[in-house]
């Protein structure tokens, strides 16, 4: 199985995969809202990926290591008489330091997933989207900015007239990723944000040529439920690239890529619109719990491992 991955949503149903025996589990993560924090690359979605997995993310904030302290931070702060809005733990900045640690080594950022999957203990694949540089940038009113500074520092306050993916097109898919797709019985897309955590896999190098062609029972879960989106600002990026909020317009968009979308269990009058790019699954979303994240990897696996 591999699932495509984003920060939020899909580290919730990755906990429910991972709990069912026998799943053979590789992730391929979004890497485009990677950030430099004073020298250290980190890489947040592929991070909240792998504490999924590793059984530390922070559930409450849903990014971060659970328990985690902030002494590095402050210590900034005090040194640098300024504001550090980028908020990373101590635990976490460790994990950045090693990841740079091992870059700055020759090691490419698909080498350095992997080891520190390895010290975390996990037994899934993870791996990045690419190893090459790409940046999920908003055009706003105030020009143009990094996600990181739109959503963390600026907190999503400004009025969104576009998502580009600078460096996408140029980035290479590299193999593990391509054999991944190429290899996997089903391919699921995760119920995270379509646009700035999905959509910058979908635009690396020949990406969209690969999941339209490969032989995989394709399926994504939506992250809106009726017209509100789980979480973050999917709402305002899918507006920008000419879309609406709904489970529908979610098909629309990964209209060709997908065979089925599943739809939250109460959004059974959107399910014919669905029909015109996907099948409809109904469905309980909403993972609250370790068991709801169970039962919906559950149903969204049934066809496959039942």
């Amino acid at each position: 199985m591999t699932v495509l991955s984003g920060g939020t949503g899909t580290p919730k149903l990755l906990q429910g995969i991972q709990a069912i025996p026998s799943i053979d589990l590789t992730v391929i993560a979004n890497t485009g809202d990677d950030w430099e924090f004073y020298g250290l690359h980190v890489s947040p979605d592929c991070d909240s990926v792998l504490f999924s997995l590793a059984g530390i993310l922070d559930q409450h904030k849903t990014w971060g290591i659970a328990g985690d302290t902030f002494d590095l931070v402050d210590g900034l702060k005090t040194l640098l008489q300024d504001d550090v809005w980028f908020n990373l733990g101590d635990r976490d900045a460790a994990i950045s330091l090693f990841r740079t640690f091992l870059l700055s080594k020759g090691k490419t950022l698909t080498e350095a997933t992997q080891i520190i999957s390895c010290r975390l203990g996990i037994s899934a694949t993870v791996l990045p989207m690419t190893n090459e540089p790409v940046q999920t940038i908003i055009q706003t009113e105030m020009g143009q900015m990094h996600l990181e500074e739109y959503w963390v520092r600026d907190h999503g306050d400004h009025e969104v007239q576009k998502v580009t993916f600078r460096g996408a097109a140029e980035a290479r898919v590299i193999p593990a990723v391509k054999g991944a797709i190429e290899d996997a019985d089903v391919l699921i897309i995760g119920p995270s944000n379509p646009i700035s955590s999905i959509g910058p896999i979908l635009e690396v190098g020949e990406m969209r040529e690969i999941i339209m062609s490969c032989s995989a029972r394709r399926v994504a879960v939506s992250p809106i439920v009726g017209v509100t989106p789980l979480s973050g600002p999917a709402g305002k990026f899918m507006k920008a690239m000419g879309y609406g909020t709904s489970p529908v317009e979610v098909a629309r968009y990964y209209n060709g890529l997908i065979d089925e979308l599943f739809i939250d269990q109460t959004d059974s009058s959107f399910a014919k619109q669905v029909s015109q790019f996907a099948v409809p699954r109904l469905a309980p979303l909403i993972m609250q719990n370790l068991d709801a994240k169970i039962h919906l990897a559950q149903v969204v696996l049934r066809d496959n491992y039942s």
